[in-house]
C-alpha cells in the first residue's frame, strides 16, 4: 500500500449541513435509467459489463498534525478492504492510489463547495476517479451522484463538475473497519438511491428487490459486532418484504449489502456517465 503526506494550507468558509447522508431524495430517477436496463442479474451483469476498474484517492482532512489519537492506519486499510469486498460481487474493484493528509482546521470541521480553486488543488483523477475526503470534525456524509440527462442528450460536463465530483464521510466511518458509511456514500456516487426514497409509493429507488420501506430504519444490532442482529419490519404493510436492514443504503447498523439489482444499476451508470466522460469542449 502506497503512501504520501501531502500538507495543503486550505482557507474556507463553512457551509455543510449537518445529518446522517445529506444526499437528496427525488422523485423521478435523475439518471433515467430504463427498465430494460434495471433488469439483469449478477451473472449477466459479468457477461454484459466490461470490469470496473476505479481509482480510489483518499483525502484525511484534520485539524492538526501529528493526526487525531483516534486515527489509525491499519483501521483505514480495513475500511477500504471492507469496502472493496462490498463492491467485489458486482465487478467493481478499486485501485487504492496514495493516501493525503490535508492539515487545515476549518475544513476538517466542514464542507465548502464554493471555492473551486481549493478543491483543485486536492481532487485527482477524472471523473471515472472516486475521491472520499474524511474529515476529523464532520458528523455526516454527502456523495455526488454523476451528471445526468437532460432532453434525451447527456449533460455537457464541465470542469467544475469534475473537480467536485467526490463523497465526504467521517474520519471516524474512514479508519471504521466495518463502517457501511463510505460504501453507502460510494453507492450515491454509483447512482443509487435510498431505498425509502418516495416511501411506500412506486419507483421508490427504481431496484426492484429492494423492499419499500416508510423511513430510514436507524436499526441497530441486539448482538454488539453481528450485522445480521438488526431487527426488521415491514413499514409498508401493505406492499411484500421487510425493510432493508441490512442494504448499504439504508441507514443502520447492519448495512453489509447490495441487491442484484442494485448491483446491474451501478454497472449501467457507470458505464453510461462516467467510465469514458470527459469535459465538453
Amino acid at each position: 500500500m502506497k503512501f504520501s503526506s501531502t500538507l495543503l494550507a486550505l482557507a474556507s468558509t463553512a457551509t455543510f449541513v449537518h445529518g446522517f447522508c445529506d444526499n437528496e431524495d427525488y422523485d423521478h430517477d435523475i439518471l433515467n435509467i430504463s427498465k430494460a436496463e434495471m433488469h439483469g442479474d449478477r451473472a449477466r451483469a459479468r457477461r454484459a459489463f466490461a470490469p470496473i476498474e476505479v481509482d480510489l484517492y483518499y483525502h484525511l482532512i484534520v485539524k492538526e498534525n501529528p493526526m487525531p489519537p483516534q486515527f489509525t492506519w491499519d483501521g483505514l486499510w480495513k475500511q477500504i478492504d471492507y469496502m472493496k469486498a462490498a463492491y467485489k460481487p458486482y465487478g467493481i474493484t478499486f485501485n487504492t492510489k496514495p493516501v493525503d493528509i490535508i492539515v487545515n482546521a476549518a475544513w476538517a470541521d466542514d464542507i465548502n463547495y464554493k471555492v473551486p480553486a481549493d478543491f483543485k488543488k486536492v481532487h485527482k483523477g477524472g471523473y471515472n476517479a472516486v475521491n472520499i475526503y474524511a474529515g476529523q470534525g464532520y458528523t455526516s456524509g454527502v456523495c455526488s451522484f454523476p451528471a445526468g440527462m437532460e432532453a434525451d442528450k447527456l449533460v455537457p460536463l464541465t470542469q467544475d463538475d469534475v473537480t467536485f465530483d467526490g463523497c465526504h464521510v467521517t474520519l471516524g466511518a474512514a479508519t471504521n473497519p466495518i463502517s457501511g458509511t463510505p460504501s453507502h456514500e460510494v453507492g450515491h456516487w454509483f447512482g443509487l438511491f435510498h431505498p425509502f426514497q418516495g416511501g411506500c409509493t412506486e419507483p421508490n429507488d427504481y431496484c426492484d428487490d429492494t423492499p419499500q420501506q416508510a423511513k430510514a430504519s436507524y436499526s441497530h444490532e441486539t448482538v454488539t459486532g453481528n450485522k445480521n442482529t438488526c431487527p426488521a419490519v415491514n413499514t409498508c404493510p401493505n406492499n411484500p418484504g421487510n425493510d432493508n436492514v441490512f442494504n448499504f443504503m439504508d441507514y443502520t447498523d447492519c448495512s453489509h449489502e447490495f441487491t442484484a439489482q442494485q448491483g446491474w444499476r451501478m454497472n449501467t451508470v457507470f458505464d453510461k456517465y462516467r467510465r469514458n466522460r470527459q469535459v465538453a469542449a
